[in-house]
């Protein structure tokens, strides 16, 4: 729990000092206060072995087998950091996914461990906005502004997670608008194969 409490402190820091927004401030603040508060939480369900970029295209499934992908993202930490990626990804490109497999966890696993896939996805995302905050002042043009879209729609995505709601459809509907329009043909390419959405 100390690591994931260090590893988002340093988050929060690199954040906020390339997109110190009121927003931002504000919803790093509560993360930061949420992960403390339950440090004990994330303790008790730590010391698995995990996957930290547990998302569909680092699966590949032959016949009835399934093998994983990006080794070097294995790690013995918290049971849902994994999970709480998956759902992450899910709440661009399957948010039905999202809902069931959140719910999944709240009836068969109960409420503590429903927190604790709360606790980890508020630090995974800690992990996903401190790189696009500092991919920031690297880019330019369509890409720059698809990086300030990007940060902002975590930053909101953040905030439904704190508060236990679901993103607005809306919100999402216009960021998926938005990213399709301002990506580059070489992207939108290299991402076909992996997404549905």
């Amino acid at each position: 729990a100390k690591e994931y409490l260090k590893n988002f402190k340093g988050f929060q820091r690199s954040i906020l000092s390339r997109y110190n927004t009121p927003g931002m401030e504000e919803v790093m603040k509560k993360s930061w206060q949420i992960l403390k508060n339950n440090e004990a939480i994330i303790e008790k369900y730590s010391d698995y072995l995990v996957h930290a970029d547990f998302i569909p295209h680092n699966f590949r499934i032959s016949g009835n087998s399934m093998y994983m992908l990006d080794y070097v993202a294995f790690h013995f930490g918290n049971k849902y950091e994994d999970w709480a990626r998956l759902l992450n990804y899910m709440v661009i490109y399957n948010p039905a996914l999202e809902n069931k497999l959140k719910k999944y966890i709240l009836n068969n696993r109960g409420e503590d461990e429903y927190f604790d896939l709360r606790l980890m996805r508020i630090y995974k995302i800690g992990y996903l906005l401190q790189f696009y905050t500092r991919s920031l002042s690297k880019t330019a043009l369509d890409l720059h502004t698809l990086t300030s879209c990007r940060i902002e729609f975590w930053e909101e995505v953040l905030t439904c997670i704190i508060h236990d709601k679901e993103l607005d459809k809306k919100i999402l509907k216009v960021y998926i608008q938005n990213r399709d329009n301002l990506r580059s043909a070489e992207e939108k390419k290299r991402q076909r194969e992996f997404t549905v959405a």
